[in-house]
């Protein structure tokens, strides 16, 4: 009904059946975008409790671009990575939810890491790896959108690990002030957050992201939801990780495989009363825990 209303709006603007004044051409084309904004929302809501169906995130996907694209701006493949670091390298806190968090770890941290004039807020928001069904479910979508890497249930959970310990690496270490949760769902898309602009992005980079400024009611929006969610959502206890690290002085060095299960052994996820331990269902071997350590990427020197 909103798309053939707006329709029928552009045709008789473009035919003359009516005659619209500027102010209230602009006021209909405003009002018919937050019907769509709307109905896409409600749509994504009701599309996310079916957690089975590439097909349907897929729609789903089909469905934020039609609405978003209104009011954001398109990026182009090729310059994705550009405009994400141009706009990280003016920071001064992040927010990111979705994917394993493998550009976070390589990017983001590192870079918010050379702040050293006040504490940095940081928001990651993963699936939760202590529910295998949901890892297998999202590992398969991301193989069907050609990603090489958490394509399956345990390789999804080591890389997820992986963004952890860069988490709690930075955390221990610099003034980032970080807060990770575990999302219940997974979703096609990505959310990259600074002050200034929102980036929503896919996992197959083939396909354009969506660029939204401060100023934007879809980024207050989203910036709202990431504090909501940090309420509501399981969330990771880090404290005794950032204190094993910080014990270790300035600069920890290298981590053992055994050092590196002791310092994940002490994350804890807090979910209402319950407090689960991290890895101790996963049983991780000491050569995935030196994956692990691989893949995190910190900086040690």
């Amino acid at each position: 009904m909103t798309i053939a209303a707006a329709i029928i709006v552009i045709l008789a603007t473009l035919f003359d059946w009516f005659e619209f004044s500027e102010n209230v051409f602009r006021n209909i084309a405003l009002g018919l975008a937050a019907l769509l904004l709307a109905a896409v929302i409600q749509a994504k809501a009701e599309l996310r409790l079916q957690r089975d169906a590439s097909n349907t995130l897929n729609a789903e996907l089909r469905e934020w671009r039609q609405g978003l694209r209104m009011i954001g701006a398109e990026i182009d493949p090729s310059d994705i990575s550009r405009r994400l670091q141009a706009t990280l390298q003016n920071s001064s806190r992040w927010a990111f939810s979705g994917g394993t968090g493998s550009w976070q770890r390589t990017n983001v941290l590192p870079m918010l890491s050379k702040i050293t004039e006040t504490d940095v807020a940081y928001h990651m928001q993963v699936v939760n790896i202590l529910d295998q069904k949901l890892c297998d479910a999202y590992a398969h979508y991301r193989m069907t959108c050609n990603q090489t890497t958490g394509i399956t249930g345990r390789s999804l959970a080591l890389e997820i690990l992986s963004s952890v310990l860069a988490v709690c690496w930075y955390g221990a270490l610099t003034r980032i002030e970080p807060i990770v949760c575990f999302t219940t769902d997974y979703s096609p898309l990505r959310y990259d957050m600074s002050e200034l602009e929102c980036f929503i992005t896919v996992a197959n980079r083939s396909d354009p992201a969506l660029a939204f400024g401060s100023n934007s009611w879809i980024f207050s929006h989203l910036e709202d939801e990431f504090t909501q969610d940090s309420k509501t959502l399981p969330r990771l206890d880090l404290s005794h990780a950032f204190s094993a690290l910080r014990s270790r002085g300035k600069d920890p060095g290298l981590l053992r495989s055994d050092e590196v299960r002791a310092l994940l052994d002490g994350v804890k996820v807090i979910s209402g009363n319950s407090r689960k331990n991290l890895i101790r269902e996963l049983q991780i071997s000491d050569d995935e825990m030196q994956t692990i350590w691989e893949r995190s990427g910190v900086s040690t020197g």
